[in-house]
C-alpha cells in the first residue's frame, strides 16, 4: 500500500520548499523530464540519477505544491500548474 506523504510537506519551511522548487527546476530539470509524457516514478528516478531518499523528499513536495500527481500510484504526472512556462 502507498502511502501520500505530502501532508508532512505542509510543515515544511518557505525556505525548504523553496530550496526544493530550485533544485527542481533550475538543476534537475525535473519539468523538461515530465514535460513530454508521464513517467513512472522508479523510471524517472534513474533517468534524474536520484536515490531513494532525495526522490521521497522532492516529488511529495511537488505533489504539495500542486506542480505534480502521482496517477494510479505509479506515474509521475504534471499538473496543469507544473506545466506553466514561462512567458515573455
Amino acid at each position: 500500500m502507498k502511502i501520500d506523504l505530502s501532508p508532512i510537506t505542509r510543515y515544511l519551511s518557505d525556505l525548504n520548499g523553496s530550496q526544493i522548487l530550485v533544485a527542481a527546476c533550475c538543476h534537475l530539470n525535473i519539468f523538461e523530464e515530465l514535460s513530454s509524457e508521464p513517467q513512472a516514478f522508479e523510471v524517472l528516478q534513474k533517468n534524474l540519477g536520484l536515490k531513494d531518499r532525495p526522490m521521497m523528499v522532492i516529488f511529495p513536495v511537488l505533489n504539495a505544491m500542486g506542480l505534480v500527481y502521482f496517477h494510479d500510484n505509479k506515474d509521475v504526472v504534471l499538473t496543469e500548474l507544473g506545466q506553466k512556462k514561462k512567458t515573455d
